[in-house]
């Protein structure tokens, strides 16, 4: 007898002792023998950065024999999943060796293949300096803030918040204080997707307030030769600031000082100018004196009007006569 695998026929011949013969066939079914699966799949990306996700076809795998499938999968970070379509993600970077299993229960086939992920985007830091953090209005402060960075090198775009309404950007900007009063800058750095923030306050001062000049003469009129004290401690500065003075006599000479005295010697009417200054900015006030010339024996002026004082012999004529000499 012999039998073979293809066709499915065997044939048995028996032969008796050479008077008789007998011949029988028969037909046996023999079933080939089970051929592995293959084992294939898709990626939705091979690359990327983490956070990701991506999605891996099998459907592209096959078996000979028409035999159901499993799919087992082993996502290279000790993950793992199954079914033919199935969806992993990437939270760190690095690479990933992704291996697919197949099998029809009896025999199996892998496939793998890399994903190169890169490592998450980090959020960059934002940091500045600024040029002064006190000072009085108006004030320009100049904000720097290459200091800033990025742990992926990514390019950073710069917005300012300068706390009185204000805003600007670029990794350097100024902006003028005019006011008063307590700020706090804000600087915000962005890579596109994610930012950083940083912060300082600031103290300026009111813009600097002009002084107000005021003085009082102990007189505005008399006769040559006068002492005239002047007062000035009407003066005042809005800020506090302390001040100076300085006088003009009208006269041709001057003086300083709070308190300042002068004595006119010839007559005449004297513009007297106070002028105050808190070291920046001034004012000043203006009063008239009139003072008569005085009469007196070493005279040599041709007088034009008389002062009688009060010891002199009291008239009570109509009309007095004076008389003079000028040797």
């Amino acid at each position: 007898a012999r039998s073979t695998l293809f066709p499915y026929t065997t044939l048995f011949r028996s032969v008796s002792d050479g008077t008789l013969a007998d011949t029988q066939t028969g037909t046996v079914t023999v079933t080939p023998p089970n051929s592995a699966p293959t084992a294939s799949f898709t990626p939705s990306a091979t690359s990327g950065q983490a956070p990701i996700e991506i999605t891996f076809d099998a459907s592209a795998s096959s078996d000979p024999d028409g035999d159901v499938l499993t799919y087992s999968w082993e996502f290279g970070n000790g993950s793992s999943g199954s079914g033919i379509t199935v969806s992993h993600t990437y939270t760190t970077g690095g690479t990933f060796t992704v291996t697919l299993t197949v099998s029809d229960g009896s025999l199996e086939d892998t496939e793998s293949a890399e994903v190169v992920i890169d490592p998450p985007n980090g959020a960059p830091t934002a940091s500045f300096t600024s040029s002064a953090t006190s000072g009085q209005a108006p004030l320009e402060i100049t904000f720097d803030a290459s200091t800033s960075s990025d742990p992926d090198g990514d390019t950073l775009t710069y917005n300012w918040d300068f706390g009185d309404g204000e805003s600007g950007s670029g990794v350097s900007t100024s902006h003028t204080y005019s006011t008063g009063g307590s700020f706090t800058v804000a600087l915000t750095v962005s890579d596109g997707s994610l930012t950083g923030t940083d912060s300082a306050d600031l103290t300026i001062d009111p813009p600097n307030g002009a002084p107000t000049a005021s003085f009082t003469p102990s007189a505005t009129s008399g006769q040559a030769p006068i002492e005239i004290t002047f007062d000035a401690s009407a003066s005042s500065d809005p800020d506090g600031d302390p001040l100076s003075y300085a006088w003009a006599f009208g006269d041709g000479t001057s003086g300083s000082g709070s308190l300042a005295a002068h004595t006119y010697t010839p007559g005449g009417s004297f513009e007297v100018t106070l002028v105050v200054s808190d070291g920046i900015l001034t004012d000043s006030a203006t009063q008239t004196v009139d003072i008569a010339s005085g009469v007196g024996v070493e005279s040599t002026e041709i007088p034009t009007e008389f002062y009688l004082h009060p010891a002199y012999p009291n008239p009570f004529n109509p009309v007095t006569t004076i008389e003079y000499a000028i040797p």
